[in-house]
């Protein structure tokens, strides 16, 4: 298993300042952003990766529509949304383009490759969990 290299940290639910947008502010469940990073919130600017898990109720369809129409807006690169309420934990990569708007993603499953600051990265997705009961 390998870590974010030195300049990059993740950080579970910082206060990321929005410009643009429905919300002035939202909390993704992580982001990855600068290591010396000691604020209280965070400039998307910062950000390289804002990650939100799907949770029971109403939440799919912010966390699947409005966040990361929200996120490209105010230009954060890469979102992912993963949802472990299904049978297989799925992952959405949004991933900024070149006209300020994400890709509209594929839902991925079982091991995904995607890139979050010029570096490969790979997951287990069905390692996240435990089994289902």
């Amino acid at each position: 298993m390998q870590s974010c290299p030195p300049s990059w940290r993740p950080s579970p639910s910082p206060l990321v300042a929005l410009g643009v947008g429905k919300s002035p502010r939202r909390v993704p469940d992580v982001v990855v952003g600068p290591s010396d990073w000691e604020d209280t919130t965070l400039d998307p600017s910062e950000i390289a990766l804002a990650v939100e898990i799907v949770s029971p109720g109403e939440s799919a369809s912010r966390d699947y529509i409005t966040k990361p129409h929200e996120y490209a807006a105010n230009g954060i690169p890469v979102t992912w949304v993963i949802d472990i309420q299904q049978d297989r934990v799925s992952l959405a990569a949004f991933v900024l383009t070149d006209t300020g708007e994400y890709q509209v993603p594929e839902l991925e499953y079982g091991v995904f490759t995607g890139e979050v600051a010029g570096i490969t990265v790979k997951i287990d997705l069905d390692a996240l969990t435990g089994p289902k009961r």
